[in-house]
């Protein structure tokens, strides 16, 4: 196990700059997550870490020691592509062992650490085959049993279940973060997929244009979105931003576009807000009131256990999450075209400054 710190390190491609001076530590034996849309940097930084890309500034240390210009065979890090990148020539053990038959490690403790893999990963059946006689899943556990017998201070995963298909991806998720707590190894786990991210990591760290968003638990990042961006981008389906007028009510508390906020205190003067709530915290009823919007709807998707709504409302478009165990019976009779009303439940939602996207207040 080892920490991982980034002091300063900034990054830039000709004149393009990537990672603007950025600062993270990551702590020893935890799974960290780095996630964000195309082009946010991830895997430049990760790059970074392992040394495969030099940086024009800052320091990376491993455990306080300054290994910024340690090449990336000596930082003790292994690294799993969204390529298999394996051997087709060489069997399963062989592609497992090679680094350390290229090292000249005793045969003794290779075969031991090869063992162990194997067993680790359910692969001892397979040790004699090659990668052509695999499935996708099969070969993504050998590439993970290649990083495993090397036994690093650090794992280094680029996205490697995005070739896998959906139910695969579902198990492999499973495997992968019971690996890392069987193994105990610092982990640095790279995706554009929040799901991975949000069920996986001991802590995510959200980029934006090689700035870090916000960091935090998966539970921290989903309530307490640090702005409009974290909030849009965790979540699925994504959180509702609707824009609109915030003023005090009548008889006190908040008042949104005409519509009360349970719970909200009210604002010293009126403002222009952008309002977050998402799907599953939005309340339907089948008759009007005035606490609610009216709502039509355009579109229901029936997922299994939840109904989605997509429809409109005066203050913008909404998607709505139902329960399909919802006792008012709705959800089983709710077609295109449907007028219902709805309300935000007290206490979830979120309010954005609308330039500057930043959250308003402890909402």
């Amino acid at each position: 196990m080892a920490t991982v710190t980034l002091q300063g390190v900034r990054k830039s491609f000709g004149r393009t700059e990537v990672i603007p001076p950025l600062d993270l530590e990551i702590r020893s034996g935890e799974f960290v997550a780095l996630v964000g849309p195309s082009g946010s940097g991830k895997s430049t930084l990760l790059r970074i870490i392992a040394g495969l890309e030099e940086i024009d500034a800052g320091r990376v240390l491993v455990d306080g020691d300054d290994v910024t210009g340690v090449a990336p065979g000596e930082r003790d890090m292994a690294m799993v592509f969204q390529s298999y990148a394996l051997y087709p020539h060489m069997n399963v053990a062989e592609n497992m062992t090679f680094a350390l038959r290229m090292r000249g490690a005793d045969p003794a403790e290779i075969d031991r650490r090869l063992q162990g893999a194997l067993k680790m990963l359910g692969l001892q059946d397979y040790a004699q085959r090659r990668p052509g006689q695999l499935s996708g899943g099969q070969r993504q556990r050998v590439a993970m049993g290649r990083a495993i017998v090397r036994q690093p201070r650090v794992f280094l995963f680029d996205e490697p279940l995005s070739n896998l298909d959906a139910k695969l991806r579902a198990a492999t998720r499973l495997e992968l973060r019971a690996l890392h707590d069987q193994l105990g190894a610092t982990s640095v786990f790279v995706t554009h997929d929040q799901i991975e991210a949000m069920t996986m990591a001991d802590r995510v760290v959200l980029l934006d244009r090689g700035r870090i968003q916000q960091i935090g638990t998966p539970r921290e990042i989903y309530r307490a979105p640090r702005n409009r961006f974290v909030a849009g981008f965790i979540g699925s389906p994504e959180i509702n931003i609707l824009r609109g007028r915030l003023e005090a009510g009548q008889g006190g508390g908040a008042v949104f576009e005409g519509l009360a906020l349970p719970g909200a205190a009210a604002p010293s003067a009126a403002r222009l807000v952008d309002l977050g709530i998402r799907p599953e915290h939005i309340g339907v009823a089948g008759h009007a009131a005035p606490d609610r919007w009216p709502f039509e709807v355009q579109a229901v998707e029936f997922t299994g256990q939840d109904a989605f709504l997509t429809g409109t409302a005066p203050v913008g478009r909404l998607t709505i999450r139902l329960d399909l165990r919802d006792e008012t019976g709705l959800s089983e009779t709710v077609a295109p075209g449907q007028r219902l009303h709805v309300f935000p439940r007290e206490g979830h939602w979120l309010l954005f400054d609308p330039e500057t996207g930043a959250r308003i207040g402890d909402a």
